[in-house]
């Protein structure tokens, strides 16, 4: 992937984040990615087109400011 972006990094980064991410994709290939406030849901593909796919996504994850509260 571009920059070295890979699907664990998101895995990665949503557990930093405190999001969820489901164990298995859907029939279609997408996981069900959710932030800890519950109010958004994102779907991630197991093998995207876009390059950036993967780096997109995180941008994403950070810029709604759902964070876990401890």
């Amino acid at each position: 992937m571009s920059g070295g972006v890979e699907r664990g990094d998101v895995y990665r980064v949503a557990g930093e984040l405190g999001w969820t991410v489901d164990d298995h994709p859907n029939k279609k290939g997408y996981f069900k990615v959710r932030c800890p406030c519950r109010k958004h849901l994102k779907w991630l593909h197991k093998t995207p087109s876009n390059p950036n796919y993967y780096r997109e996504f995180i941008s994403h994850m950070r810029s709604l400011g759902c964070q876990e509260t401890k």
